[in-house]
């Protein structure tokens, strides 16, 4: 049978304010390539354009699945860093919280918080 997980747990100030740092940068650079995605996407929509003004077969539909696909991945992009932003900076926020929280006299513990 396995041994059930220990959740991880926040022992300083310091780590939880070290994890809200991190996952801010991921959110910035998560946004940071869907700008990427949506340059390459009308990078496409132009190649599209200048595919069909010259005729060849099929060479403009190529372009125009290209830039499907460079929407589709913007938009991941876009969801995982309002995902950070929503959930996971709210969470370390709270924990920050109940970490400066002071514990009450009568209760004994570790002191540490869940992750």
């Amino acid at each position: 049978m396995k041994e059930p997980k220990t959740q991880p747990r926040y022992d300083t100030e310091q780590e939880i304010l070290d994890a809200i740092e991190a996952a801010r940068q991921r959110a910035v650079k998560a946004e940071e390539q869907a700008l990427e995605f949506d340059e390459l996407k009308s990078n496409a929509a132009k190649a599209a354009a200048e595919a069909d003004e010259l005729g060849g077969q099929g060479s403009g539909e190529f372009w125009r699945d290209q830039m499907m696909k460079f929407k589709s991945k913007a938009k991941k992009c876009r969801t995982r860093s309002r995902r950070i932003n929503d959930i996971t900076l709210k969470k370390l926020k709270d924990v920050m919280a109940e970490f400066r929280t002071e514990t009450m006299h009568f209760m004994a513990g570790d002191g540490s918080i869940p992750r």
